[in-house]
């Protein structure tokens, strides 16, 4: 059996064999585009009518594997899009110009819906790192300022919000079809957010002069 960070290896490496595939395909590319553009119109027209910020959708990217950071923008961007990778992915053959021997692969690039939530609880981590890396960078060299100590705040009210991969990590486990690689993998990611959370703890003490 897989071991927990083998199998989220794996997840990445299969999230980015279908990016490239998406790619490097003009008939998936010019889907997938086209998709995007319904999406961000269908958003854009709700955000009006809700008086709301609207959600915006990008371009599918493949991340450098040595910045975690480009990580977590691939992951956004992939679960943003998760409903037109599931339909590139599940029913392929509804897309023009498709071949046989690209519907075999895509099937196989599939995601579960396990796959899905656990995609999502490895964007939450790193997007903690990436808010992290930010309040770093801004508060080194100063004395945070109030914009620093709202964000601060801001970032504690996310940790202890209870999002949609926060509420899998701590019900999934219970579940009858829990398995020991997943109860692994979500006891790594619970302890990577308490460890963020411990540090922006730490980031309210005075900062050496």
């Amino acid at each position: 059996m897989q071991d927990s960070k083998e199998f989220i290896y794996n997840l990445l490496q299969r999230a980015r064999s279908l990016i490239n595939a998406i790619n490097h395909s003009s008939n998936l590319d010019k889907y997938v585009r086209d998709q995007i553009v319904y999406k961000q119109q269908d958003s854009d027209k709700r955000s009006k009518e809700d008086n709301s910020e609207p959600i915006v959708y990008y371009q599918l990217v493949v991340d450098f594997r040595c910045q975690w950071n480009s990580t977590f923008k691939m992951l956004n961007r992939f679960i943003l899009l998760s409903s037109i990778i599931n339909e590139v992915t599940f029913t392929p053959k509804n897309i023009d110009g498709v071949t046989s021997s690209q519907v075999l692969k895509l099937s196989k690039l599939a995601f579960s819906h396990d796959d899905w939530n656990l995609l999502s609880a490895l964007e939450l981590v790193l997007q903690r790192f990436e808010e992290s890396t930010r309040l770093i960078s801004s508060t080194t060299y100063q004395t945070p300022s109030l914009e620093d100590k709202k964000f601060i705040k801001k970032a504690k009210q996310l940790i202890a919000s209870k999002s949609k991969s926060e509420k899998f990590i701590s019900t999934y486990p219970s579940t009858s079809n829990s398995t020991p690689l997943t109860r692994s993998l979500l006891k790594i990611i619970k302890k990577s957010l308490l460890t963020i959370e411990s540090f922006l703890s730490n980031c309210e003490a005075p900062l050496p002069s």
